[in-house]
Order: C-alpha cells, then sequence, then structure tokens
C-alpha cells in the first residue's frame, strides 16, 4: 500500500481522496496490531512511542484537525488572509514531515496503555467528521478564514486538509518501519 504513505502537492480534492485512501491503512493496521497483540510494541530506534500512540496520534489529530475545519467553516472570516509561517509553507509545499524534528502537542499525544479499543473509538469519530467535511468540497476550497498550527502559523481549511493527508502518511510509514523492525 506504498500509495497510502506518499502525498502529492496541495491539492483539495486529492488530499481528500489521499485521506479516503488513507482510513484502510489505519484500520487495518489497528486490527493487525491488536490481532499479533502488538499495540505496545516500540522500536526505539526509530520512535519513543508505541504502535498503539502512533495509531492514536493520528486519530486525536485528524479530530482536533477537523473541529478546527468544522469552526473555520462556521466563522469563515476570522483571521482571513493569514498565512502559514516559513516552516509551515515549506513543510506543506513538501508534502513530508521530516522525522525527529516536531513536538506532538501534550493533547494530541496518547497513553502507552491506549487499547485497541479506545484508538477504534477515536478512528470512528475522527472517520464520521472527515465524512462529512467531504461533503463540504466547495467550502474547504473558498474558506479564507485561519486557525494556527503550534509551529506552522495559521491555516485555512484547504491547507489544514493537505496537513492531515501529510502527517497521516508520516505516521503511517512510522507505524511500518516498527512493524518490519518489531
Amino acid at each position: 500500500m506504498e500509495s497510502t504513505r506518499t502525498v502529492g502537492a496541495m491539492d483539495l480534492t486529492a488530499d481528500l481522496a489521499k485521506i479516503e485512501d488513507q482510513w484502510a491503512s489505519l484500520f487495518t493496521m489497528l486490527e493487525d496490531c491488536a490481532a499479533r497483540d502488538v499495540i505496545g510494541n516500540c522500536k526505539e530506534s526509530i520512535s519513543e512511542w508505541n504502535l498503539g500512540q502512533q495509531l492514536g496520534h493520528i486519530a486525536k489529530v485528524m479530530v482536533g484537525v477537523a473541529i478546527f475545519i468544522e469552526q473555520s467553516l462556521a466563522d469563515p472570516e476570522k483571521d482571513a488572509g493569514l498565512e502559514p509561517n516559513e516552516l509551515g509553507k515549506m513543510l506543506l509545499g513538501a508534502g513530508e514531515i521530516p522525522r525527529g524534528r516536531g513536538v506532538a502537542p501534550d493533547f494530541t499525544r496518547a497513553e502507552s496503555t491506549i487499547t485497541a479499543e479506545e484508538i477504534r473509538k477515536f478512528l470512528d469519530a475522527a472517520r464520521v467528521k472527515w465524512d462529512a467535511l467531504a461533503e463540504r468540497t466547495d467550502e474547504l476550497a473558498s474558506v479564507t478564514s485561519t486557525t494556527p498550527h503550534h509551529h506552522l502559523g495559521p491555516m485555512r481549511p484547504s491547507q489544514w486538509t493537505h496537513f492531515i493527508a501529510v502527517h497521516t502518511a508520516h505516521h503511517l510509514k512510522i507505524i511500518d518501519d516498527i512493524m518490519v523492525e518489531g
């Protein structure tokens, strides 16, 4: 499934399609980790987080970003016209996140003891929100209000959507590497 691990240039329709493709990988990986009882497996040479923390983090970020986007859609002029900072422009343009560089905010971190059922609940909640957002593509494309990212600066809904595709691909690659090494 290598195609789910790469993200092209910023294109809202392509990003929403990429996110749609990523759901299958996320749920398959969760089921595989649960069936093999490896949710708590960690390979510190790859990441300090275990497999459950990686999956839980993805799901928490997806829910949080969906809420940011919903707020922007509800107030389409709030902080309109602001742009990501230089790091944000570089990351969004490159379509990938370098490993070991970012620090996740506490509210997006999953506990090391997170269970498959807890992850599944987060993923189900995220899926509901993103399915609803995918129905609003025209609005996502046109809204200019922004919500700040803690490192990348203010982003519009279309930029946040691209970020989710990139962020999810980043963590899916890490999970792949842990599973291969583990």
